[in-house]
């Protein structure tokens, strides 16, 4: 790894400016060198990292602010779980609160007007036996599973269960 840095090194001039692309995992070799390449301004470039896991912002803001959200371990207990799996807001704004200042982030709809048309390509595929044989066991279990519901707590519970199990 050192090797590879400092061939990086060699060939990158002191005034560098770091882009990747996408979250590098904190373990993974690509990591480690982007962490110990010395430059001068550090910019992300991604797609939607929150809208996957706050893990990937994690990496990111690790990359570019080394520190800012604490150890991974840290970042996990005082964030990633409250929100992820508890769906604390209160964590969840604090989070926004210390990550905003380092965020330029468009949405989709004030990005529409620069994307081309939709294109949509439809190809209509056979399954096989077995997958048919599959996918039609599983329609059924949860048809039957849908209407039980329905028996048992009437019309409401088909928008709770379905939303939550499928």
């Amino acid at each position: 790894m050192t090797a590879l840095r400092d061939k990086l090194a060699e060939r990158l001039p002191g005034e560098t400016t770091l882009f990747p692309t996408e979250p590098q995992p904190p373990e993974t070799n690509a990591a480690r060198v982007l962490r110990r390449l010395d430059a001068r301004q550090r910019f992300c470039l991604t797609g939607t990292p929150v809208e996957n896991h706050l893990g990937e912002l994690w990496a990111l803001m690790d990359f570019l602010n080394p520190g800012l959200l604490g150890d991974r371990r840290s970042f996990a207990r005082s964030f990633r779980s409250p929100i992820e799996k508890h769906g604390d807001t209160t964590r969840g704004q604090a989070l926004a609160r210390r990550v905003r200042p380092f965020v330029l982030r468009r949405t989709k709809a004030e990005v529409a007007g620069d994307l081309p048309p939709k294109t949509e390509i439809i190809e209509h595929v056979q399954m096989e036996a077995a997958q048919s044989a599959i996918y039609e066991a599983v329609r059924l279990t949860m048809h039957r599973k849908v209407r039980e519901a329905v028996a048992a707590r009437g019309s409401s519970a088909v928008t709770s269960s379905s939303s939550t199990r499928c």
